[in-house]
C-alpha cells in the first residue's frame, strides 16, 4: 500500500469527523435554542386553567424537541469517537 493510498483514508475520516461536527454544533444549538424557548414562555397569574394547560403544553413541547436535539447530539459523539477508534 501507497502513503497516497492512506493518506486518501485519512483524508476521508477527516472529513467525515468534520462533517459529524457541524451536525453536532447544530443539534447544541437547537438543543440550546428549544430550551431558551421552554423558558421564555410567561403565563399570566390571571391566566385560564385553559390557558395554563396551552402554556404547560408548549413548555413541554420545546422541551422535547430540546432533549431530542440533545439525543442527536449524543449519537454523534459517539460516532466521531467510533471513528477516532
Amino acid at each position: 500500500m501507497s502513503v497516497d493510498y492512506y493518506q486518501r483514508i485519512v483524508n476521508g475520516l477527516d472529513k467525515e469527523i468534520a462533517d459529524l461536527e457541524k451536525k453536532q454544533a447544530s443539534a447544541d444549538k437547537k438543543a440550546a435554542d428549544e430550551k431558551k424557548k421552554a423558558a421564555s414562555v410567561t403565563i399570566s397569574k390571571n391566566a385560564s386553567a385553559s390557558t395554563i394547560k396551552s402554556k404547560m403544553n408548549q413548555i413541554a413541547r420545546y422541551n422535547d424537541a430540546s432533549n431530542k436535539a440533545t439525543s442527536e447530539s449524543a449519537d454523534l459523539a459517539k460516532k466521531i469517537a467510533d471513528i477516532g477508534n
